[in-house]
């Protein structure tokens, strides 16, 4: 484990092989968002707009909302964003906590004409990972994802815990 960032290639690479070292509970939250119809802009661009502000308030206030790292991106109808959190009760806290904005905004969207409309469709997923079930492997890289969201490590010796899980629980890397 290392609190300090290893000596990088250029100025926000770390060169080597690294591994991301989450604490236990550290949570992964994927969410999307379809435009089904793109015609309808006042259905989707809303929503659009209200998720990048949430985002931003949440990572503004990191010690309330628990958000350690997120990143967003467009792949044609669906806007997708990934966040990591200190663990689940943060998200879920922060899910119903009234001092962020996004709890208005996703009443407002439930409530409303939009949320039955199928003009838009949403999706999540939220998972507590678990260090001991975790591959990753980080090789030439700006801090990214998990890595970026926790600690990081020397890659080997994370393989080398990973192998020795796997063992221990009579299942194989394949």
């Amino acid at each position: 484990m290392s609190d300090s960032a290893p000596t990088g290639i250029e100025r926000d690479v770390l060169a080597g092989r690294w591994a991301a070292d989450p604490p236990p509970g550290t949570t992964l939250v994927l969410f999307g968002l379809r435009v089904n119809r793109w015609a309808r802009v006042w259905s989707w661009l809303p929503l659009v707009r209200a998720l990048r502000g949430m985002l931003d308030e949440a990572a503004a206030r990191p010690d309330d909302s628990g958000l350690l790292w997120s990143t967003r991106w467009r792949d044609g109808r669906v806007f997708t964003v990934l966040t990591y959190w200190r663990d689940m009760d943060a998200v879920m806290r922060w899910s119903q906590d009234a001092r962020f904005r996004h709890v208005r905004d996703w009443r407002r969207y439930n409530r409303g004409r939009v949320g039955d409309s199928g003009d838009i469709g949403l999706w999540h997923e939220v998972i507590a990972i678990d260090p001991d079930g975790l591959h990753t492997i980080y090789r030439d890289m700006d801090r990214r994802g998990l890595a970026a969201a926790t600690r990081y490590a020397d890659a080997h010796g994370a393989h080398l815990r990973t192998m020795k899980e796997l063992s221990r629980r009579g299942t194989s890397h394949r």
